[in-house]
């Protein structure tokens, strides 16, 4: 669900004004580092915002941004 909400984001900034370009950027990189990991070995926890954005901060290589963490708060709600 979290990734379809992503690419429901994307697509609706890619339609907007480029004054959203650092959104549609920051949507874009949740987006790449979700498709990045293996379901398999690892449980996506969908519900706990802390958690996930541990995860995606270890995926990037450092922690989130301010603006990674807004949008990932706005699809987990």
């Amino acid at each position: 669900m979290l990734l379809y909400n992503l690419i429901k984001m994307e697509l609706a900034l890619e339609k907007s004004p480029s004054k959203n370009r650092e959104r549609h950027t920051s949507v874009t990189k949740l987006k790449n580092l979700l498709l990045s990991i293996d379901n398999k070995a690892e449980i996506l926890p969908e519900s706990s915002y802390d958690k996930l954005a541990a995860i995606l901060g270890n995926l990037n290589g450092k922690p989130l941004s301010s603006l990674d963490k807004d949008i990932l708060k706005v699809i987990i709600d």
